[in-house]
């Protein structure tokens, strides 16, 4: 149900012992169901760090999708900056999404859409019922998705992109 590229996935491991996550589950939907509320709140500790406030869903599903460097980046940028600026060739052929946008603002306007209430925040960890145990983050709520986290069906914890396209998450 997630897409993580094998940088990001191996981090995951890394970072999450107690997730239970290895190397031969980054296409496992249970050992992605485990890691993505804790890489969700990565992502939002990020942008709320970053930002001074708390990220708005598209925002949260930029980081989401691009990590949260490339993310950070999308969003500072002045709206009309091409989309060339911040993904290789490769990655914009992938995403041919991307590539019909062609502005850092109408990337940010596509993925508002895609999440849908563009201008409202993203919910807190607090009201996504996270809780802090140890180094792990994990969700609380009956029935909880990551999509619930960003607002909108669209799970994928990394761009597409070709092998060895790394820069992207």
């Amino acid at each position: 149900p997630f897409q993580f590229i094998a940088p990001t996935w191996k981090r995951m491991v890394k970072n999450y012992p107690d997730l239970g996550l290895t190397i031969e589950g980054r296409f496992d939907a249970a050992q992605q169901a485990r890691a993505i509320p804790a890489f969700t709140a990565e992502n939002m500790r990020g942008l709320e760090q970053s930002l001074g406030r708390a990220p708005s869903r598209a925002e949260l599903y930029a980081a989401h999708h691009f990590g949260l460097d490339k993310a950070l980046a999308v969003i500072g940028a002045d709206p009309a900056t091409p989309v060339a600026a911040f993904f290789g060739k490769k990655a914009l052929k992938a995403n041919k999404h991307l590539a019909k946008a062609r502005t850092a603002g109408g990337v940010m306007d596509l993925l508002a859409t895609r999440v849908g209430k563009s201008g409202q925040a993203a919910p807190s960890l607090d009201e996504l019922g996270y809780q802090r145990h140890e180094t792990v983050l994990a969700p609380d709520l009956p029935g909880f998705t990551a999509s619930d986290a960003i607002g909108g069906g669209y799970g994928s914890a990394a761009l597409r992109g070709a092998a060895g396209d790394d820069e992207l998450s």
